[in-house]
């Protein structure tokens, strides 16, 4: 039997563990955009970030130990962020002045794969596009895979 589960207000992304017990969601409560934790049979949620940034964009490791989650906590654009669920200590993983999202997992846990956004130029010499890059967690460093249009 499936299981249906109403989420409050404005959730609008979210992830599922990989046991299937529980889900981490974005819930924008006062314009301010946090992750939060619950079971799929429990009404009780846990904020995880409690900060005054907006946090989105979550993916849950395959191991259900860690979060990959996009934020502007530390700059105006968002940067990828990496959080150890058992203690809750966040880690920023991209550092630039631009804006990086939608983080996911690759299937050796080592790796992870995002979007970043490249904005037009002033001039309108060049129009906004984005591309998908990868970040090896062992090495800190990150390559371009492709580009997105532009």
């Amino acid at each position: 039997m499936a299981s249906v589960v109403v989420l409050p207000n404005h959730q609008t992304q979210f992830t599922i563990s990989p046991n299937g017990n529980e889900l981490i969601y974005v819930d924008s409560v006062d314009g301010q955009r946090d992750l939060w934790r619950r079971g799929f049979h429990s009404r009780d949620a846990v904020n995880l970030t409690e900060s005054k940034s907006n946090e989105g964009a979550p993916s849950w490791s395959p191991d259900g130990t860690r979060l990959l989650f996009s934020s502007n906590r530390d700059t105006e654009k968002n940067e990828i962020y990496l959080m150890s669920l058992d203690f809750r200590k966040v880690q920023r993983l991209t550092n630039n002045q631009l804006y990086d999202s939608e983080a996911c997992w690759a299937p050796n846990e080592t790796t992870i794969i995002f979007t970043r956004f490249f904005p037009a130029d002033e001039q309108g010499k060049t129009k906004g596009h984005g591309a998908i890059f990868e970040y090896n967690l062992k090495t800190q460093k990150e390559s371009r895979l492709t580009d997105l249009g532009g």
